[in-house]
């Protein structure tokens, strides 16, 4: 296919893939590093609450983080209805904490380590893989993110010309 293209498309195809390649390198970098954050601060949680096996239910909450539509709701706010229901009002309000950090934490730092690791704006980021997840579900969290790429490269490639910067 090479020889079929000009140089000049072929120099716009290659920094393309190679925006695209980056961001896919980088997506799963972001994700690796918010997934490390997320154990750090479950480990350091369920230690203080002195939960036993607080390393595997870490891995746990982290696994169950990365599935779509779940997160770390998803493990620690039943547990806590269930500990409030056994008379376990410690347990059950510092898991609800722990919730809240962890959220909290994931929601100031996604948009920061996403963007910087795939090239895009933090605003942008946040957008795309929100809409991608909306429209796609699980899908929408790379295709969304990769339309923003493609649109970037393409305007700077000179291919489309716009004057709205993602």
């Amino acid at each position: 296919t090479d020889r079929h293209l000009k140089d000049s498309t072929k120099e716009k195809l290659y920094l393309i893939t190679g925006q695209l390649n980056k961001a896919g390198v980088g997506f799963i970098k972001a994700q690796i590093f918010l997934s490390a954050v997320t154990f750090l601060m479950a480990f350091i949680g369920l230690s203080i609450l002195q939960v036993p096996y607080a390393v595997l239910l870490s891995i746990l909450i982290v696994f169950v983080d990365v599935l779509p539509i779940l997160g770390t709701g998803s493990v620690l706010v039943p547990w806590a209805v269930i500990s409030f229901f056994q008379e376990n009002q410690f347990l059950g309000i510092g898991l609800i904490l722990l919730f809240i950090v962890i959220t909290v934490v994931r929601r100031i730092l996604e948009p920061k380590v996403f963007s910087s690791n795939m090239g895009i704006s933090p605003l942008a980021a946040l957008i795309s893989l929100f809409v991608g997840f909306k429209i796609l579900g699980f899908i929408g969290f790379f295709v969304g993110p990769a339309i923003v790429i493609v649109y970037d490269t393409l305007r700077e490639a000179g291919i489309l010309k716009s004057r709205w910067k993602i």
